[in-house]
């Protein structure tokens, strides 16, 4: 190979071969530089390869899937997979000692054995629930994590607004996932924290007194008073990063309940017959629905419906 040319060899060589997948041994070769090669001859050369590295990979992808096709039973399994497979089942299986870490693929299960807190006191003592010879379950995937200092058999609790308890990675969350998660939990955190902390310093009832504070709660604006105040209320009791993504929630999302649809064209839509109809027999329990025993209608305190036959007559 001359050098000075700037010949740049570039090879694959797949020796897989899964029943009918076929095996590829090209050599595939790709000159990136070639001053004695014209320009159809380099276009020539680089489809040639392109089209010997899409093989490549369509080998690929057949090889898995056979191989997903053919599943072997544990006295089946051919002699140069039977080490590995009891490495992945050692993998999933564990040994039921140590902490479990996040990279750990180990599907195990314990008792619930974390319901109580010792550490902080007689009154949070809790029983084990499952592992008794009258309720052996129910079970929950194991955690490892260190005992409670006054309780041996009680495994400590994660600390306040940790959300990073094992899951194996099949049931985990994508981390995108997981983002929103969070966001969407922090915001809907500060929906609620910011009116009941005015609601606090308020005097006098507590209830709305009018349509408008209402409305106030889906609106756009924003206080920053209010926002900091709460954050830095936050500081002592939440962890440091838990915090940062309770600001970046703040910042990007406001503080606010997002407007209902129903009332975004027309506030008062909910007074109108019709829709109040709607929203009783789409409601969460329309049961509560009854025929009507006798006319005019009654309510539970004595007072008379104003409705007359006439208003019935009429529609």
């Amino acid at each position: 190979m001359n050098i000075e040319k700037s010949d740049y060899l570039i090879g694959w060589r797949c020796d897989l071969q899964y029943h009918s997948c076929p095996i590829v041994q090209p050599p595939m070769v790709i000159h990136t530089a070639r001053t004695d090669l014209d320009f159809h001859d380099q276009e020539q050369m680089k489809a040639e390869f392109w089209e010997c590295l899409i093989r490549f990979f369509v080998c690929l992808v057949l090889a898995s899937y056979e191989k997903q096709l053919y599943c072997y039973l544990p006295n089946q399994t051919p002699d140069g997979l039977v080490e590995l497979r009891k490495e992945e089942l050692i993998r999933l299986r564990g040994d039921g000692t140590g902490e479990r870490k996040e990279w750990d693929r180990i599907y195990d299960y314990d008792y619930y054995n974390d319901l109580g807190n010792p550490d902080k006191g007689l009154e949070y003592i809790r029983p084990i629930l499952g592992g008794s010879q009258l309720y052996p379950y129910p079970r929950r995937l194991r955690t490892g994590r260190p005992s409670s200092n006054h309780d041996f058999r009680t495994e400590s609790r994660p600390e306040s607004f940790n959300i990073d308890i094992y899951a194996p990675p099949d049931e985990r969350f994508s981390p995108k996932k997981q983002s929103e998660l969070i966001s969407n939990a922090i915001q809907a955190a500060m929906c609620l924290v910011i009116p009941e902390a005015k609601a606090m310093f308020k005097e006098g009832s507590s209830h709305f007194e009018s349509f408008n504070e209402i409305a106030q709660l889906f609106t756009s604006t924003r206080d920053q008073g209010e926002e900091e105040c709460v954050v830095k209320n936050l500081k002592r009791a939440v962890p440091d990063d838990f915090l940062k993504k309770i600001k970046q929630v703040i910042k990007k999302n406001p503080v606010k309940f997002p407007l209902p649809e129903i009332i975004a064209g027309n506030k008062f839509v909910w007074m109108d017959d019709d829709e109040f109809g709607r929203q009783m027999l789409a409601g969460i329990n329309p049961t509560v629905i009854q025929c009507l025993q006798r006319f005019p209608p009654k309510s539970r305190n004595g007072v008379k419906s104003s409705i007359k036959q006439s208003d019935i007559d009429r529609t």
